[in-house]
């Protein structure tokens, strides 16, 4: 299996970033989805663009990692293979998260049912799992 190596630099200013450096994002879009080391060239349009992207996911004690994620993809899916992934690492304990998205340090609680591109998620952003029961409308 090929490693998920992603060397990007900021897009913003165009600098390779410390966090890029530092460990691989861990592909949290399962089967099926694209390679990520398909390039596609600028200009091409959205349709043809890569939907992928990375994110950073905390758990409530400060562990962190990089996910790649799509767009496209449900909360619910993100928020159980994040848990998963840092169970196995011993970095969370078992039990019932809720993910939410860092605005101007506050965290935004996200609906499950949700996809990622509902929040305008996108490279770089921050989320959070929260402890909780998800929060039931009615």
């Amino acid at each position: 299996m090929g490693r998920c190596h992603d060397e990007r630099t900021d897009v913003m200013s165009g600098t390779f970033t410390p966090a890029q450096a530092g460990d691989e994002a861990v592909d949290l879009r399962g089967d099926g989805a694209e390679p990520t080391d398909v390039v596609t060239a600028a200009g091409q349009g959205a349709a043809r663009q890569e939907r992928s992207f990375v994110v950073t996911i905390k758990t409530p004690a400060g562990h962190e990692h990089r996910f790649r994620v799509s767009g496209e993809q449900r909360v619910e899916t993100v928020t159980t293979r994040a848990v998963a992934y840092f169970v196995k690492h011993g970095e969370l304990a078992e039990g019932k998260y809720v993910l939410a998205v860092m605005r101007d340090g506050t965290p935004e609680d996200m609906t499950a049912s949700a996809r990622l591109e509902d929040y305008g998620i996108r490279e770089g952003d921050v989320l959070v799992l929260i402890v909780g029961e998800p929060q039931v409308d009615g």
